[in-house]
């Protein structure tokens, strides 16, 4: 899994939280720990989706969460192998092929 995959789980996982990147630099995650490369991989996603989080200022840090509100402007836009997260995580399957779908419950 990549550092974008596992940043996304947990962010999907809790989407009602506000995530800086220190959150993934805990111990106790697990396979999903992504540890001081978050400090770089959130903001490319952020970058790269800019409708897929939404931000609020945080003293000189920012915090991100999930903008599942307007998942539709941003889901179609995602790489396939984010796409499948989202999908999974979220339960969110829109005009997703079944082959896509399939590929996500492996």
């Amino acid at each position: 899994m990549t550092q974008y995959q596992k940043i996304l789980v947990l962010m999907c996982r809790d989407t009602s939280r506000w995530f800086s990147v220190f959150d993934f630099m805990k111990n106790g995650l697990g396979d999903l720990y992504v540890g001081y490369k978050a400090s770089s991989r959130l903001p490319e996603l952020a970058n790269e989706y800019p409708k897929l989080f939404l931000e609020k200022p945080n003293g000189k840090y920012v915090q991100r969460r999930i903008n599942v509100d307007e998942i539709e402007l941003w889901f179609d836009g995602l790489n396939k192998d984010l796409r499948q997260v989202v999908a999974k995580e979220l339960g969110y399957y829109p005009q997703v092929d079944a082959y896509e779908k399939s590929d996500s419950n492996q």
